[in-house]
């Protein structure tokens, strides 16, 4: 892991607690309440993290799995909202499309070369 990702973890750790002790909210509690064990809140505290369920079945105890969820869906795009987009995609990732695009391409200048193919009846 990278230091961005461990200092992720030790922040949402961190507030996940600050969050729990607000409500007033003992481990033993959360535990009982989200079905993780005492262990697991302990470890993700601590900034160690835990599986996607654990951490939404806390969120769910703290009140915080809605407003996640909406994160997420304040960046749902629709496919037909992009082609409608006044906007162009940014040149360095108009360059990668070309480049990814270009190496899925099969062409006689590869050497390769499709075989003649027919349908046989058996």
């Amino acid at each position: 892991m990278s230091n961005s990702i461990d200092s992720s973890l030790k922040y949402i750790g961190v507030e996940l607690g600050k969050r729990r002790v607000a409500l007033n909210i003992s481990q033993k509690e959360m535990a009982r309440h989200s079905g993780v064990s005492q262990r697991t809140i302990t470890r993700l505290e601590s900034g160690y993290g835990a599986n996607l369920d654990s951490f939404l079945r806390i969120c769910r105890v703290l009140d915080l799995e809605e407003p996640l969820l909406d994160v997420f869906k304040a960046s749902e795009i629709a496919p037909i909202d992009l082609l409608k987009s006044p906007t162009k995609p940014s040149a360095e990732n108009d360059r990668h499309i070309k480049r990814r695009v270009k190496r899925a391409n099969l062409d006689d200048s590869d050497g390769f070369e499709l075989p003649d193919w027919v349908w046989e009846d058996s």
